[in-house]
């Protein structure tokens, strides 16, 4: 190894190093086992070959001798031949995480029209705090909707609006069951106007 070296070969990197590193240089469908074999099939890549010569480097008993600008030159190479498939992958996620935040921005759409539909319906769409969530809802929707193409602060603000819009259904549920609760009232009272006046009446007729 010390000879290998001073033949002008400083640069070694044990067999299965280099392979965990640069496996982007196996051959397809290379079914080799044996870490020197595959490390001597890798660099004989197309890519590699053209530009590393076999005089660059040596095949050691458990180590790849290489002269002092090849390994350099290796992972210039492995990037080159990544980078196409790195930024095909970074424009799909980008991709994904739009549809993901689409579909959110839809669903909260949704359920805020369920929660303004349930306090129209009740008729608790007119009481003030009622109305100033609904309202406070509407607008981070639309701020979420125009922050869509920027996926960090869309995601924040849909999580900021989703908190909103449960805190705005239990603003409704909770003026449903106190003007629930009023008709109740309302009702046990006029129950009981009724039966003092069919009293009244009674006690008229004897």
């Amino acid at each position: 190894a010390l000879e290998v070296r001073r033949a002008g070969f400083p640069t070694r990197v044990p067999y299965r190093e280099f392979v965990r590193e640069f496996r982007a240089f196996t051959p397809r469908g290379a079914a080799i086992t044996d870490p020197k074999q595959l490390a001597h099939a890798m660099m004989r890549h197309p890519h590699v070959a053209e530009r590393v010569p076999s005089s660059a480097y040596r095949l050691g008993a458990s180590k790849l001798f290489m002269q002092s600008e090849v390994l350099y030159q290796l992972q210039s190479i492995r990037n080159a031949m990544l980078y196409p498939f790195v930024r095909r992958l970074q424009r799909w996620w980008v991709k994904l995480q739009g549809s993901i935040l689409q579909r959110k921005l839809k669903r909260c759409g949704a359920d805020l029209r369920d929660i303004s539909s349930e306090a129209a319906i009740k008729g608790v769409n007119a009481v003030a705090f009622v109305r100033d969530a609904l309202q406070k809802c509407e607008a981070s929707l639309a701020k979420a909707n125009l922050l869509i193409n920027k996926p960090a602060e869309a995601a924040e603000a849909l999580s900021s609006l989703r908190q909103e819009i449960a805190k705005a259904s239990d603003i409704v549920k909770a003026a449903v069951q106190k003007k629930e609760e009023a008709y109740r009232i309302r009702a046990e009272f006029l129950a009981e106007i009724d039966d003092a006046y069919s009293r009244c009446n009674a006690l008229r007729t004897i």
